[in-house]
Formats: structure tokens, sequence, C-alpha cells
């Protein structure tokens, strides 16, 4: 039986640990898997390296929660092949509540199912394979006939992501080959169908096509549409892995889109592989998603020790209707209300090129600002420091259009990999008067969610000393701070424990 103990006093008090995102007590970690949602708790699989903190040996790390922002660590899930050196890549779950599969003895609650790629420690020979738990995620077991799809001879053949398609009664795979998605279709879980692709000439091909999610979503006119997330690695917006996204139509075989431009899900470099967590019909009335906060660029060189590796916030997406386009928002999930501390209210104001706002002291901060009467040429900024020289800024430049995530001052670039430079964003629509910005600062992160969460911005950062003094300035023209409001947080470890 697995016992728990507290955690260390200096455990998660490691310099640039996060206190306000996942991460794994010590060793390797990537993309998210197997989310899943049953009887009250949110299940998190992971890429994990037990033996190491750069990429290898991979298994199926696993934690749960029953809020989306504290974490119990759980032991591995799906390890790696023993007998044949199999990798176990990513991959998603479902809650098999229909009783689909047969998998479960008569009685029993649902079985959970595992989708994933099985490969050779090289990536080679890359086929799919389940494996299922029959007591709430606890256990897991390989099905005795993997795998469930074999390999047709494409070289990156990965990422399987099961959803149920009620309008049709089956149950449907989005899986990611090359630079383009396959969709296959089941009825029983086991069996599978090609039913379509996705892809060729459509979106970014700057490189692999990985971890794809497809999912329904209604708009605030009642406008269903399906959104297809597809991670690209490398061809990001800003250089090495991102993810862009799709919106369409699907009839059950095949996804159609209905805008062709590139949308990126997240224009800053640290956000990836993200897919979104799966449940029985009616037990989730949102769409969460959360990703990898990191870049292939450099993630084996990341200064973090004795981890490497950590997860986005948790986040709800919604889907807007716009001037007659369809956008994928996304916003931190409420429950992260729970982390609020001690808040700030600045006095709102108009501000002119040369002048500030303080807005508050703290590593773990989260920022609310509604900015109003914008010149045309504004550039303003909200900007974390330390008082020696680093910082990370956000900037929104309306001359230019684009927000600017900087974090080239926020630090020496400790990985060798080319890590410390700015990145940039479009503004969406023009002629704007207004603005809403969203912040949240961890001690080696800043997230960024503007314009009701249609552009996001996500980055790491490494400083030398913490950054715990935020301000708002203006550099060019003028602006209207109509509310601000900033909130002190609290350690997502605070009190937890730790499974061994």
């Amino acid at each position: 039986m697995t016992a728990q103990i507290s955690l260390r006093s200096d455990r998660y008090n490691e310099r640039y640990r996060p206190q306000l995102h996942f991460s794994p007590l010590m060793n390797w970690l990537n993309d998210p898997n197997g989310m899943v949602y049953f009887e009250g708790q949110y299940h998190l699989f992971y890429q994990y390296n037990p033996f190491g903190h750069i990429w290898g040996n991979m298994h199926w790390g696993h934690a749960t929660s029953r809020n989306l922002v504290h974490w119990q660590h759980r032991p591995v899930a799906i390890p790696a092949g023993t007998v044949d050196h199999s990798y176990v890549f990513s991959g998603g779950a479902v809650v098999d509540f229909n009783h689909s599969s047969g998998l479960q003895r008569e009685g029993e609650k649902p079985a959970l199912i595992a989708f994933y790629t099985h490969s050779g420690d090289k990536g080679e020979n890359q086929r799919q394979s389940i494996s299922y738990s029959l007591d709430g995620g606890e256990s897991w077991q390989d099905y005795a006939y993997n795998p469930v799809i074999e390999n047709p001879g494409i070289k990156d053949f990965r990422d399987p992501k099961v959803f149920w398609d009620a309008p049709r009664n089956q149950w449907v795979m989005s899986l990611a080959a090359g630079q383009e998605i396959l969709f296959y279709r089941s009825t029983n879980l086991l069996d599978w169908e090609f039913s379509g692709r996705f892809g060729q000439h459509e979106g970014c091909h700057r490189g692999v096509w990985e971890c794809p999610d497809l999912f329904p979503l209604t708009t605030e006119q009642g406008e269903t549409r399906y959104v297809l997330l597809v991670s690209i690695n490398p061809g990001g917006p800003n250089g090495g892995s991102a993810t862009q996204y799709f919106v369409g139509q699907f009839d059950g075989a095949q996804f159609t889109p209905c805008q062709h431009e590139t949308r990126w899900l997240d224009w800053g470099p640290d956000n990836y592989a993200g897919v979104t967590w799966e449940s029985a019909p009616g037990d989730l009335d949102r769409r969460l998603f959360i990703g990898w906060m990191n870049n292939w660029q450099y993630a084996n060189q990341v200064p973090t020790y004795p981890w490497r590796g950590q997860m986005t916030q948790v986040r709800e997406l919604t889907l807007l209707e716009r001037d007659g386009s369809f956008w994928l928002a996304s916003t931190p999930v409420c429950e992260n209300r729970e982390l609020r501390r001690q808040s700030h209210m600045p006095v709102p104001g108009q501000l002119h090129a040369g002048e500030s706002l303080e807005l508050a002291g703290g590593e773990l901060l989260e920022v609310q600002l509604q900015l109003e009467d914008l010149a045309e040429d504004a550039l303003v900024s909200v900007r974390f420091d330390n008082g020696q020289g680093e910082f990370a800024e956000l900037r929104l430049d309306l001359a230019a259009g684009q927000f600017v995530l900087d974090r080239s001052s926020a630090g020496e670039d400790k990985t060798g990999k080319d890590f410390a430079y700015s990145y940039q964003a479009p503004v969406a629509g023009s002629l704007l008067k207004s603005m809403d910005l969203r912040l949240t600062k961890d001690a080696s992160s800043l997230e960024l969610y503007a314009q009701e969460g249609r552009t996001c911005m996500t980055g790491l950062f490494f400083s030398d000393a913490p950054l715990q003094r935020a301000e708002f300035r203006c550099y060019r023209g003028a602006v209207r701070v109509g509310a601000a409001q900033v909130w002190e947080l609290e350690s997502i470890w605070v009190g937890e424990t730790e499974l061994v």
C-alpha cells in the first residue's frame, strides 16, 4: 500500500521551483498525457523519466487533483517495457462509461482506458497500444492483444487522443502522422477503422505534427464547431515548438476547417503538447486544457534541479465568435482563486509617456488590468523586476500592432541554447481603444491572457534573484488605467504531501 508523508522542508523550495504550477518531485517531465476526470478526481499523466532529468526512458508519471490547483503525486502508472525496452509515448485516456470494451467484469465500475504510443528507444516502430484500470486509475494493466493499431510504415505515427462522438454513437481517435492528422473510429475501443485525414494543405508545416486533440465547443451565440489542436516541433511562430488550432466541422469521419489561416493557441515560447481532459458524458461541463511549459529548443538544458519540466496553469477553453471569425480563448480556471491572499488595488488614473503605476510586491502574483482610452501609438508594459537590473516585461505596442514578451534582461542565458530573447504576438483587431490584460507570475514563469483570452503568451525566465516588484509603465502615448487589481498568491504545495 502506498504511504503518505509530509513534503520535506527542502523540497519545493528550490531556486526556480514553480509554486503555482505542477512539477514532479524530481527528474524529467514533458507532455501531459491521459487526462481523465473520474469520480471527482482529475488525473494528470505525463511523460516521465524516473532515472534522470533529461529526456529518455519514457514512462507515464501520474498525479491527481480534486480542484485542478493542488496536486498529489502518484506512483508511475504505465512503465516503459522491461523486456522489449519499448518507450511509452504520449496519448489520452477515456472513461468506458457504457462498457464498450468489455474489459471490466459485470458489476464493476467503468474501466479507465489509456491509449498511448509504444516505440523503440530510438523512436522506431511507433504503434498504438492500450492499458486499462479497473480501480479508478490506481493501478493499470496492459491489454493482452496490443498493439490495437499497427504501424502502417510511417516514421512519426503517434499520440492517440480519443473522445466519445455522441451524435454518431462511436469513439473517435485522432493520431499524428508526419505532418497530418489521421482519424479512426470504433464502437468498442479495441478495433479501429481508418476514416479520414486532415492537414496536407492546412496550417503550418515547418515541423513534425504531434499531440492532436479534437473536441466540440459552442459559442455564446449557440454555434457549435469542432476545434482541432495540433502541436508542431519545430515551426512555432517565435521559433521552436508551439501549438496551432483549427476550427471547423466534423462529420464523424472527416474534419473540415471553416477558416484557413494558421492560428496559435499560445504565442509564447513555453506552451507545448497541451491537450484537454475527457470524462463520462455530462461529468464535465468545461473544456479544460494543460500544456508542457517548455520548448524543445532548450528543454534538456533549463537550469533546474532535481526536477526538469513543469506544466502550465490549467486553462478553460472557450470558442468566441468575433467579427465573423472564430477564436479559441484560454483563461485560467476559476479554482485558482483559492490561491489569492493579500489583495492590492492600485488607484486607477491617466498615465502619459514616462509615467508609471506601482502595482504590488511579491514573487507569486496575479495581475488584472483594464486599459481604456489607449492612444493609437501607445506603448505600455507590465514589468516585473528585482531592483538589481533584471526584469521580465510584457509590452503592448499599438503602433506595431503587437504584444512583446521580453525576458532578455531576466538574467543570463543559463541554457546555452539562445534562450534569452523577446517574443511577439499580433494584436487581434485594429484601432483599439481598450484592452484587458491578465498575468500570472510564478518563480520562473510568466503567463499572459489578453483580449478575452484570444491572445496568450507563456514564457519561462531564470533570473539570478527573484522578481518581486510589479509596475505598470507608459513608454509612449497615453492610457487610462480603468481598473487594476493584484493578488499575492499562496503556493499550491502548502500542506501537500508526496507519495512514496
